[in-house]
């Protein structure tokens, strides 16, 4: 088992090969040596895979709302339990995508996924579909990168807490309508809040491991 808390990322191997890079409050379950028919990981968050290609053991990602089955190729998926929204997106190859209640591999509803395609489901909605272009802010967290596309405050503050370990409180009376466009690179916590101030029209300040916007 490999565990990343909020507020770090971690990449490594596995002894197949794969390399797997685990975002932010993500674990991964695995086997110390992968059998001879399958290569099978339990996914919680969002990770990364740069899969060994295998086509006698195809890898297999089970997430809490889709799993994902694949020979050789790289893909991001991204499953965290408090989000309604699971997603795979496919960087190179082929991946076949099916909802994870739905464990009947032969008999399963599924998608295909080929380079730059991805598939989403919703579990409020119980919508599961695919589309032909991958969100530009999805894969930028692979750079350090903090990508924010019309966001709203809330999916800010969500992003942010992820990312640096800390928690918003919101004193400042204002909803903040609108979304925020911008990206942040390698930056510390403070920087980022500094570039969103001017677009936002907040001040804040640290306690302990809590941000106070006022």
């Amino acid at each position: 088992e490999k565990s990343s808390p909020r507020g770090q990322k971690l990449t490594f191997e596995l002894e197949d090969g794969t390399v797997v890079k685990l975002n932010a409050g993500s674990r991964l379950v695995f086997p110390d040596e992968f059998d001879q028919t399958h290569r099978k990981v339990t996914l919680e968050g969002e990770a990364f895979f740069d899969v060994s290609r295998d086509e006698q053991r195809p890898f297999i990602v089970h997430a809490e709302a889709l799993t994902t089955i694949v020979l050789g190729t790289s893909f991001n998926v991204k499953s965290y339990l408090d989000e309604a929204e699971s997603s795979v997106a496919v960087v190179s190859g082929k991946v076949k995508v099916m909802k994870s209640a739905e464990v009947d591999i032969e008999g399963s509803e599924y998608l295909l996924l080929e380079k730059n395609q991805m598939a989403s489901y919703n579990t409020l909605q119980n919508s599961f579909s695919k589309t032909d272009a991958i969100p530009i802010d999805l894969l930028a967290w692979r750079e350090n990168t903090i990508l924010f596309d019309h966001a709203s405050f809330g999916e800010v503050n969500h992003t942010l807490s992820r990312w640096y370990g800390v928690e918003f409180e919101n004193k400042s009376g204002n909803e903040f309508i609108g979304g925020f466009t911008g990206a942040f690179t390698n930056e510390n916590l403070e920087n980022v809040l500094n570039g969103l101030k001017s677009e936002y029209n907040f001040e804040f300040r640290f306690e302990g491991n809590k941000v106070i916007i006022y």
